[in-house]
């Protein structure tokens, strides 16, 4: 054996530095994939939670629209009712849109896909809401008692009633037709930009979706490393 002289031990400390700092990498990808898993059931909760409150949705609950002593019909509670009421004045319906979306973010996350366009993706989701509202809003031009702003949402029915407003005054023997090819228009446009906004194309609910990812090494080589004699 020959003897430990001082070019080894400079080697060794080398050694020790750099495992010290991958060991320090390594920490920060596990806490950056725990934030990630976190994100994840927090979105499925809350994609739920909204779901819930929309399904129990009442009028006669305390809202922004309604003063109540006590929340009797929304099973979320206070906060539930306040914040199904601001979706659906605002969107109405097809705020459910948004609720695939969320599904698709926690999925991705919880596999660690990479989502460099989600912000478009929400903006194509909003965009495909308004004109899925607006084919609503022209098809049932009346609010529903039921719903704060009919059924497509305060946007869409100012939008509707603007368009419906504009036909009357070109012509009223051809508004109805019209109207009709509108609606069929905005809301097929409406649904396929929903689904656009999903971009399914990617490796989404295949394989073990349960499976929590094991965080990788970005430091592991091939090559044997320092042996010390």
């Amino acid at each position: 054996m020959r003897a430990f002289g001082w070019g080894d031990a400079r080697e060794y400390m080398m050694a020790e530095k750099a495992n010290e700092a991958n060991w320090r990498e390594i920490m920060r990808l596990s806490l950056l994939r725990s934030g990630a898993l976190i994100g994840a059931v927090t979105i499925v909760l809350s994609t739920l939670f909204l779901f819930l409150a929309l399904v129990s949705y009442s009028p006669s609950d305390p809202s922004f629209n309604t003063a109540a002593g006590s929340v009797e019909h929304n099973w979320m509670g206070i906060f539930g009712a306040y914040l199904s009421d601001l979706s659906l004045s605002l969107i109405g319906l097809p705020v459910l849109l948004f609720l695939p979306l969320l599904l698709v973010f926690a999925s991705r996350l919880w596999r660690d896909i990479p989502q460099p366009g989600w912000k478009k993706q929400l903006l194509w989701c909003l965009l495909a809401t308004l004109l899925v509202g607006t084919s609503l809003a022209l098809w049932v031009p009346e609010p529903e008692m039921e719903l704060p702003s009919g059924l497509g949402g305060l946007a869409s029915m100012l939008l509707a009633n603007g368009t419906s407003a504009g036909l009357n005054a070109i012509s009223t023997s051809w508004s109805g037709l019209v109207s009709g090819v509108l609606i069929a228009l905005t809301l097929s446009a409406g649904l396929v930009l929903s689904y656009l906004s999903l971009r399914l194309e990617g490796p989404l609910f295949a394989g073990k979706s349960l499976k929590i990812p094991a965080v990788k090494n970005p430091f592991v080589q091939k090559d044997e490393g320092l042996v010390i004699e």
